[in-house]
């Protein structure tokens, strides 16, 4: 199952403004502390920052299909994803995708759902599966944020799409187009 969150706007047509494809929080192997150990690590700063901590698995997995306890260290360069939240502020990671290049029904499903609640610009958190012996993909929104967060955009310079973001709201609030 693939974390997307969608942008879109009603007052651009109905248009996707841009689409992050999220991938959830990993840990990184450094050769000397344990899996516990990078999680104590990982959760002090969310708690720092707010958000509650992560809970431990009995059993990780990195990218190479190598299983790791809680209590072994975890080797220099590898990495283990976190199951959980996707979201930034809980370490998840994302990356601007063209729009073009999400399924039709990802960005669909994100316009339909801003539509049901009225908004004029939102983000659409989905989740996206392709599951083998089922016919079609299956969209399942998670969540639609009528005041999403543009830190994603500050983080990777996307000042453009802010701009057409702030532009697009402050015509419809009636502050003219020469804001």
């Amino acid at each position: 199952m693939t974390g997307v969150q969608t942008w879109c706007s009603s007052d651009l047509d109905d248009e996707i403004i841009f689409t992050v494809h999220r991938s959830v929080p990993q840990l990184f192997g450094d050769g000397v502390l344990t899996i516990s150990e990078l999680i104590a690590k990982h959760n002090q700063k969310l708690i720092g920052s707010g958000v509650s901590g992560i809970s431990h698995n009995p059993v990780y997995v990195d990218s190479e299909g190598t299983s790791y306890a809680p209590t072994d260290i975890l080797p220099e360069k590898a990495t283990v994803p976190l199951r959980g939240r996707s979201n930034f502020s809980a370490g998840g990671a994302g990356e601007i995708v063209r729009a073009s290049s999400v399924p039709p029904l990802i960005c669909d499903t994100a316009k339909a759902a801003a539509k049901a609640l009225g908004l004029r610009v939102a983000g659409v958190d989905l989740f996206y599966s392709e599951r083998l012996g089922v016919n079609q993909p299956e969209v399942h929104v998670i969540e639609v944020n009528g005041n999403p967060s543009m830190k994603l955009l500050e983080t990777q310079g996307r000042f453009d799409l802010i701009e057409l973001i702030w532009h697009s709201i402050f015509r419809k609030i009636g502050l003219g187009a020469d804001v």
